[in-house]
């Protein structure tokens, strides 16, 4: 039931867009993971990723897409069912997985972005897939259940020393971004806290000053307060620096600049595998590498 809701749901959005936008996106995606043909033996499935792609993930304006446009122009035609939907495939999961084992009803995963096993309904798993199968893949969350989408793309097995060589170095990068935002939020929070102390300061002088009769102490306090208030400015601009670095380091390079490294890997492994479809007799090895 879920599968079919979610293609008659790409396929409403799809619709929505002009068949130029459409080809231009698949050129676009093309360009990173092979061009396909209708002879190619995944060329169902990998029609259907790049589909996933285009509604789930390609940005129209800054982070937009057409799931979310999709959602805020026509929620009339939404269905119940595809309203639930929807909010789980806007916290769904396109990354590349490791198989660990498969159960009744159920697989379980690892994802090598996340380094997070996750258990995913999965009626069919053991006609499917096999222990330590590579391959990438989305993974929504519907009614407290993961799921996945019902399009793959597989790599031979012995590529996965390769394909964990390349992962490393983006969860590494990844991993020093959230740690410097971290710092930042530190010294973000630090200077707040000498802008509120020099404020009260400040507040109080006021008061003191407005209060007393003596022009010598109110040129004095007066003179205290410009001061205070040269140095508060100081921490103003440093905080607003910070503020516009952090926001720059945690929308472009985090959410979407991590996003965007994580799929074009996938799309580099993803033209890698369709040489291997091709290819096979030629070794692996002299595909899958740099």
């Amino acid at each position: 039931m879920i599968r079919e809701t979610l293609n008659k749901l790409i396929e409403n959005i799809t619709q929505s867009h002009p068949m130029n936008d459409i080809y231009q996106a698949k050129k676009e995606y093309q360009a990173m993971s092979g061009e396909i043909f209708e002879d190619d033996k995944s060329y169902e499935a990998r029609m259907g990723l790049f589909l996933e792609w285009f509604v789930f993930d390609r940005p129209i304006n800054g982070s937009e897409t057409p799931l979310h446009r999709f959602m805020e122009n026509r929620p009339d035609e939404i269905s119940g069912d595809e309203q639930e939907l929807c909010e789980g495939l806007k916290a769904s999961r396109h990354s590349l997985f490791l198989m660990k084992k498969s159960g009744k009803g159920h697989v379980v995963v690892l994802d090598l972005f996340e380094d997070e096993k996750l258990v995913v309904k999965e009626d069919e798993g053991k006609l499917f897939f096999n222990k330590e199968d590579v391959f990438e893949a989305r993974i929504l969350p519907f009614r407290k259940q993961y799921f996945f989408t019902e399009n793959f793309c597989h790599h031979p097995r012995a590529t996965y020393k390769y394909i964990l060589s390349k992962v490393k170095p983006v969860i590494a990068e990844e991993k020093q971004d959230h740690k410097t935002l971290k710092k930042m939020n530190k010294e973000w929070f630090s200077l707040k806290k000498d802008i509120d102390g020099f404020t009260r300061k400040i507040g109080i002088l006021v008061v003191k000053r407005d209060g007393t009769d003596s022009e010598k102490k109110k040129e004095k306090l007066s003179q205290k307060i410009e001061s205070l208030n040269a140095e508060k400015l100081q921490l103003e601009i440093r905080f607003y620096e910070l503020q516009n670095r952090m926001d720059e380091l945690e929308t472009n390079k985090i959410r979407i600049g991590h996003r965007a490294r994580r799929l074009s890997l996938m799309k580099q492994l993803a033209y890698m595998s369709l040489k291997w479809e091709r290819y096979h007799n030629v070794d692996v090895r002299d595909i899958y590498r740099d």
